[in-house]
């Protein structure tokens, strides 16, 4: 074929083919033409068998995506020690029980597969990952030393699986985005130590990174559904000073209002249909601490912290994940960005906000949530706590969070507000 093209085969760095066809095959020497081969697109080649890639020692990328391949033998990538990156999402892989890639990779995608169990050896040796795509298997064990060796591991996606736990995700220095949505964990409270706090004391040494950009992380992560609050009115909506406090230019009309466009600022509360403003000097509403969860022997026990000591995370995904409460977090001092929407949170224990001192972003939308405590935030700038059953709101929540610039109350149950009334 080479000859025909006049084309010399040593000299080819990049190579595609693609039949969108079945069960396509190659001889088994036809990449050893190719030996100075850097790139290569195999996709969608319907292949059950992966050919050999043995003499191609300058390989970089691998894309597989869209075979038919259902396992990988331990000597398959032996023979590429400069192999970067492989793309093997949309096959039929069902397991990883020993090391079967090469310890120079940096990415590897494995979504769409048929994965249901990530032993502790499985990725043991690729100390050099730097980005794991695990979405959209029917994963439903992680050991608990699966990601340990992953120390430079920076983006892990493991939506929509089917875990019946939350994996432990401790020790990895370099893990900045984490998104583990829609996998239906049967309740992080599955994971419990009696003795375990669930709030960590922050680390003096660490050093924060509070100048991060700040996004307007996956807005689109929750899919519309729960909750009217697309066909909810208005009801309220103010402005916020520079203090971060409630301003006494409530309205009580009924009628939408545009709030300080100069300032930026805004809070929307719809279905308060009986709200009452108290103007007085405030009083003690904090609820009580989040109550602890009983065995079925009666003893109280706290959630292990499972996210915890991952210092470089700065945004977080746990979307529709049928989370309970938030006491399994530990301290994450770089997190800018927490979207846990669609779960079925109750409360927001005290002192949470002060585990993620650097957060602008938080998504708890569409979850139980019946109460609140003051927000120990000085760095938010966004909280949707929308579709929730909040019945009241004190000025003492909002008196530290004094750079929020949204805050939606939309589709709650608000019927009193209780703050100082200003001259």
């Amino acid at each position: 074929m080479f000859h025909q093209l006049k084309l010399e085969p040593e000299d080819i760095q990049s190579f595609s083919y693609l039949t969108w066809k079945a069960n396509t095959s190659f001889p088994s020497d036809f990449l050893k033409l190719m030996p100075n081969l850097e790139i290569l697109d195999l996709r969608n080649n319907g292949m059950t068998d992966l050919p050999s890639f043995q003499g191609l020692e300058y390989l970089n990328q691998i894309n597989l995506r869209g075979n038919n391949i259902t396992f990988i033998l331990p000597d398959t990538f032996s023979f590429n020690p400069n192999l970067e990156q492989i793309r093997m999402g949309g096959n039929h892989l069902s397991s990883l029980e020993k090391p079967v890639f090469p310890n120079s990779l940096i990415l590897l995608d494995l979504v769409d597969n048929r994965i249901t169990k990530i032993s502790n050896e499985s990725l043991a040796n690729l100390h050099d990952l730097r980005i794991l795509y695990l979405n959209n298997n029917p994963l439903e064990r992680v050991e608990a030393g699966a990601f340990s060796q992953l120390k430079n591991l920076t983006e892990l996606s493991l939506d929509y699986s089917r875990l019946f736990t939350f994996p432990v995700l401790k020790d990895l220095p370099k893990l900045a985005n984490l998104s583990i949505s829609y996998s239906l964990f049967s309740s992080t409270k599955l994971i419990a130590s009696p003795s375990t706090n669930g709030l960590l004391e922050p680390d003096p040494r660490v050093m924060l990174e509070t100048e991060t950009e700040n996004t307007n992380f996956y807005s689109s992560t929750s899919p519309t559904g729960k909750g009217g609050d697309d066909d909810a009115e208005t009801i309220s909506q103010t402005t916020m000073n520079n203090n971060g406090k409630i301003m006494d230019d409530l309205l009580l009309t009924g009628v939408t209002t545009a709030g300080d466009s100069s300032a930026g600022r805004s809070l929307m509360i719809t279905d308060a249909d009986d709200m009452d403003i108290e103007t007085e000097d405030m009083l003690s509403f904090n609820e009580a601490p989040e109550k602890s969860e009983e065995n079925s022997a009666g003893m109280n026990i706290q959630n292990e912290q499972i996210i915890g000591d991952l210092f470089a995370l700065k945004k977080l995904i746990l979307v529709n994940d049928d989370l309970k409460s938030l006491s399994w977090m530990g301290f994450l001092p770089n997190l800018t960005d927490l979207v846990l929407s669609r779960n079925e949170i109750q409360v927001i224990p005290e002192g949470f906000f002060r585990n993620l001192p650097s957060v602008k972003h938080v998504d708890l939308s569409k979850n139980s949530i019946s109460s609140l405590s003051e927000l120990s935030a000085p760095l938010l700038t966004f909280l949707d706590l929308s579709n929730n059953f909040i019945p009241y709101l004190d000025q003492n929540y909002f008196q530290t969070v004094r750079k929020l610039k949204v805050l939606s109350l939309a589709s709650n149950k608000v019927f009193k507000i209780r703050f100082t009334q200003t001259s």
